[in-house]
């Protein structure tokens, strides 16, 4: 046993420590030890207090010994009789100048010392040194031992820095107690008590906190207006609250962070209360809860109140590069148009600030990657070499500023820019940036070790690229990563995410072998999580999908199912992450159109059937949705049998009577392709009659406002061929001329 786990003591032991007392009977050679080695009680003191600010794991043991030493040898009811007789001279025992004893500022300091530690007891080691103090104070009724509201501050901030809400809350409660019903005055709550209450709330995992949080916080200015509390709610406390509404996820979080941050201003302006002016930290906040929805107009309007709020005189909420860094990260998250030339605009701002003394701290790595984030997601064409300038411009200053580590690039940062050259299929700029990371790793910067979501990255870059090297190059960074796992160079080996894009490389390919190869993979994968137990390699949704989809893009019904049954198997032996959606049952659906199988329409109806039936049920997130309705229509036209045209049409009646049932379920409405598939159903048995109508239908859906619904040239191609096939028209030349004539209209 360690020396540090050998100190721990129970609630019992502390207890038994505070309310033993000398028996009076000591043997002569006991007392000439003690006068001997008894450590004084500065000494122990000093330990307490060094113990108190070191960070170790040791420490909160060390400072809980010389504690336990203090209670053995300084225990106030020890000294009960002792200090009687002294104050029969006039003198006070353990006077704040004295201390002659153990008290509530030695217990504090250790209670400290074990909240800001990260033992897995520290909790209970802290509620058995609370036990040790009352069982000391109930003994002889001695103030100077009993807890205050400093010591009952510091154990609710022991349970908010581990997110325990509860844990705060019954401490809060023993307080109450302990101030209303056993008249500890020094226990009272004050500010920080509730404050602490509402900071333990943010970082718990309650989907209630806002609402916990604001209770408080109405609990707060009730006993303020009363003269309960001696202060009222402040920065800190507001900042809690937003902290709540932040962390809260809830589509009105921003709106209701923003209120509270309206109150606090509103409030200063009132009666001028410094402690409730916003700061830096509660602008940021309310922005960040903006960044974590995406939203850059609330994130701007909050912003702008931050800098008039700083122009007018709040030096205390000066935007600093936290603040700039927030603002990006919301663009890069808005998935608007314009996010990357905003942020880039931003980022320009603070490079200027800064070299004006304006702003403390310059962009840092932070800042640069989160601007190269927005060019990435973008997708635009200029996307991959505005995110390399901007990897080059990091480069350059960290060799130029006598290598300023806070904007050299990191993984993160190239993998980023790797990213925006893999969206757009480009190989060769990938490679050009993977081969830049490599190199800055092996020159010395540890932080840009290229790690799995690089090498998924560049093999996502292969799949997407249409190079017929493709699959080989995909299969040799796999081989490569096996390799590196093996050997310790990489963290972590080949995942799903790492095999679903090779067998995405196979199902784009034109290999005969494909269809057999990404079969093998995927079992593979199943294989390596059965003898190893490795979730990292199981097969999930996408995996079965990919396959299948290798098997429906040629046909191959059989395959595709012998898949899906794989699938099945594998969600109901327990793999919660392989369940079968949509798009499983709509590749299924495509294969049998695809299939030139007789069979393949009554297939495909009875797949979509089934759809319908789980989603009931609840078994499938998702019901058929337009693709799914689609492609059944494609399979009966494909079928060419004499049913197809009617049973096309009922489908897309359907369709339609979803959609208007639905309150609009955009999901399930016809759209071009739809409409189409339908018409060609009866342009290939000649039926001009049928093509006209479902035409019909079509322009008057896209006149009733879905736009997706237009006509296109594919539509008049097919109904000129509906003319060509049908025989018994001798007006066949004029009506085509019509039907050109409505296209040129269109």
């Amino acid at each position: 046993m360690s020396k540090s786990s050998s100190r721990t003591i129970s609630c019992s032991q502390w207890e038994l420590l505070a309310t033993t007392k000398d028996d009076g009977d000591n043997k002569h050679k006991e007392k000439e030890e003690k006068e001997n080695s008894v450590p004084t009680i500065q000494s122990l003191r000093d330990d307490i207090r060094k113990w108190s600010r070191v960070r170790s794991p040791h420490a909160p043991n060390e400072a809980a010994h010389a504690l336990r030493e203090m209670f053995r040898y300084y225990n106030p009811n020890n000294k009960q009789e002792k200090a009687g007789n002294e104050n029969e001279k006039g003198r006070h025992t353990n006077s704040p100048q004295r201390r002659e004893t153990v008290d509530v500022l030695d217990c504090t300091q250790v209670i400290n010392s074990w909240s800001k530690s990260k033992h897995k007891n520290a909790q209970q080691q802290i509620l058995s040194i609370l036990a040790g103090m009352n069982a000391s104070y109930k003994i002889n009724k001695i103030e100077s031992i009993r807890p205050n509201v400093v010591t009952y501050n510091t154990i609710i901030n022991a349970y908010a820095r581990r997110g325990d809400y509860d844990g705060s809350e019954k401490i809060f409660m023993i307080q109450l107690n302990d101030y209303k019903n056993e008249h500890n005055i020094p226990a009272k709550p004050d500010i920080r008590t509730f404050t602490a209450m509402i900071d333990a709330c943010s970082k718990c995992d309650r989907d209630d906190k806002p609402e916990v949080a604001m209770k408080l916080l109405k609990t707060i200015n009730n006993w303020y207006e009363r003269g309960d509390l001696e202060d009222g709610p402040n920065t800190f406390t507001y900042g809690a609250v937003i902290n709540c509404w932040s962390k809260s996820k809830r589509s009105e979080g921003p709106s209701r962070a923003l209120d509270i941050l309206e109150t606090m201003i509103s409030r200063y302006k009132e009666d001028g209360n410094k402690n409730v002016r916003p700061n830096t930290i509660i602008y940021s906040s309310v922005m960040n809860a903006y960044a974590k929805q995406g939203d850059a107009d609330g994130i701007t309007k909050v912003f702008t109140m931050m800098k008039e709020d700083y122009y007018s005189g709040n030096i205390n909420s000066k935007p600093n590069v936290v603040t700039y860094n927030t603002i990006i990260n919301a663009w890069s998250k808005s998935n608007n148009p314009n996010a990357p030339k905003e942020a880039e605009s931003l980022l320009t701002e603070m490079i200027d600030l800064f070299s004006k003394g304006d702003l403390e701290e310059a962009p840092d790595t932070f800042t640069y990657s989160a601007v190269i984030n927005c060019w990435s997601k973008s997708n635009g064409p200029e996307s991959p070499s505005r995110a390399l300038d901007i990897l080059e411009t990091m480069i350059a200053k960290y060799k130029e500023e006598d290598g300023n580590k806070n904007v050299r690039p990191t993984t993160i940062t190239y993998s980023t820019v790797i990213d925006a050259y893999a969206k757009q299929g480009d190989v060769d700029g990938a490679i050009n940036v993977f081969m830049m990371m490599k190199e800055d790793f092996y020159s010395g910067n540890i932080n840009s070790k290229p790690n799995i979501v690089t090498y998924n990255t560049i093999i996502d870059a292969w799949s997407k690229s249409n190079s017929p090297n493709a699959l080989q190059e995909a299969e040799s960074l796999l081989l490569e990563m096996i390799d590196l796992s093996a050997k310790g160079d990489l963290e972590d080996g080949p995942g799903t995410i790492t095999y679903n894009t090779v067998i995405n490389c196979w199902s784009k390919s034109n290999r005969p072998e494909a269809t057999s190869c990404a079969l093998n993979i995927l079992e593979t994968m199943i294989a390596k999580y059965k003898e190893y137990g490795d979730k990292n390699v199981r097969p999930d949704t996408i995996t079965f999908n990919t396959v299948m989809d290798t098997y429906a893009k040629r046909g191959d019904v059989g395959g595709a199912n012998k898949v899906f049954t794989m699938m099945k198997e594998d969600y109901n032996s327990g793999n919660n992450n392989s369940k079968p959606n949509i798009v499983t049952y709509n590749t299924i659906i495509n294969a049998w159109s695809k299939s030139n199988n007789p069979n393949a329409p009554k297939e495909a109806e009875s797949l979509l059937m089934e759809m319908i039936d789980l989603f009931s049920k609840g078994d499938l997130d998702e019901g058929p949705g337009t693709i799914t309705y689609s492609t059944v229509i494609n399979c009966w036209s494909k079928s060419n049998r004499p049913e197809g045209p009617s049973r096309a049409l009922d489908i897309l009646e359907t369709m339609i009577a979803k959609y208007k049932e639905e309150d609009g379920n955009k999901n399930a409405r016809p759209n071009t392709v739809t409409y189409n598939s339908v018409i060609d159903t009866c342009a290939k048995q000649g039926d001009v009659d049928g093509t006209t109508n479902i035409f019909t239908m079509m322009k008057e859906d896209y006149n009733s406002g879905n736009i997706n619904s237009k006509t296109d040239n594919i539509t008049y191609t097919i109904l000129m061929n509906a003319w060509n096939n049908y025989s018994g028209s001798q007006n066949a030349p004029f009506d085509i001329e019509k039907i050109l004539e409505l296209k040129n209209k269109d």
